[in-house]
């Protein structure tokens, strides 16, 4: 793709419901090299120790949306309608172009990426502002049996609750990702194998006229990696949660397509996704 006005670079997007592995896989991508800006939130004892990637500028902009629709992170219901045109969403994507232009300006070669959870729902505001840019969606699986687990021990959340939550930033995060360059990945596939998942992520948004994706799972960043992805720091495994309490039928639905997403041909899976959306939703 080349010619005025075509991408010169790409920016990956890390989308995962929050306590889903996204710190890990985007420190991991840090670490390989990717630019996620100059302000990244800091360790937080207790909640991620080791580090959140999320863009510091960024995330104070979702949460001022958020609240001006009556919202907030740990909401399991639907955007009211009309929301992207509303005046908060405009101030948002202003206060968004604004931190773009300052670490990521147009024109720059050099791959750059994002994570916020609160991005899974947060597509459709900044697709206007990636026209010099190819997007990259990474999706990020966990068994939303662990992160309901994770979240009723950090906030106290219920367990039901943050099942629907895990469904509702999944299933939008799919639904606004769909038609575009996107790979599904799984928390599980990380720790066992970072080395595979990074040159599998590399090989998916390989695009003409691009140079390649700065992602060496051989380079000097490696050891580095190896060091970083600790599973002693991972919590809240799955299986003993599931046995004892059922997913609901939609996100157990939702979550079986995605893992079957994750090997299936981009054709045959977005298939799938969209018979869900004509009676798998709440």
């Amino acid at each position: 793709m080349t010619g005025p006005g075509a991408p010169t670079c790409r920016a990956l997007f890390v989308l995962g419901m929050h306590r889903s592995g996204t710190s890990a896989l985007s420190g991991t991508l840090w670490r390989l090299g990717l630019d996620l800006g100059t302000n990244l939130m800091p360790p937080e004892e207790g909640s991620n120790s080791l580090g959140f990637y999320e863009h510091n500028s960024i995330v104070p902009i979702h949460e001022v949306l958020l609240r001006a629709m009556g919202s907030h992170w740990s909401d399991t219901e639907a955007f009211p309608d009309g929301w992207l045109e509303s005046t908060a969403a405009a101030e948002a994507r202003a206060a968004i172009q604004s931190v773009l232009d300052h670490d990521f300006p147009a024109g720059r070669t050099a791959d750059w990426g994002m994570k916020d959870p609160r991005l899974c729902r947060f597509v459709p505001l900044w697709r206007p502002l990636l026209k010099t840019v190819q997007p990259c969606y990474i999706l990020v699986r966990r068994d939303p049996a662990e992160v309901a687990a994770s979240l009723e021990a950090r906030d106290g959340m219920a367990w039901e609750a943050a099942l629907w939550l895990w469904w509702r930033y999944m299933s939008e995060a799919e639904r606004d990702t769909r038609g575009a360059a996107r790979i599904f990945v799984d928390y599980d596939e990380l720790l066992g194998d970072w080395r595979g998942l990074v040159t599998r992520i590399s090989d998916a948004f390989a695009v003409s006229g691009l140079t390649s994706v700065a992602l060496d799972p051989t380079g000097p960043g490696a050891m580095e990696v190896d060091r970083y992805l600790d599973p002693a720091e991972r919590h809240h495994r799955g299986g003993r949660e599931r046995d004892t309490r059922m997913l609901p039928e939609p996100v157990a639905a939702f979550d079986a397509v995605f893992r079957a997403a994750i090997d299936a041909p981009l054709g045959a899976r977005d298939a799938r996704f969209a018979e869900l959306d004509h009676g798998g939703h709440r």
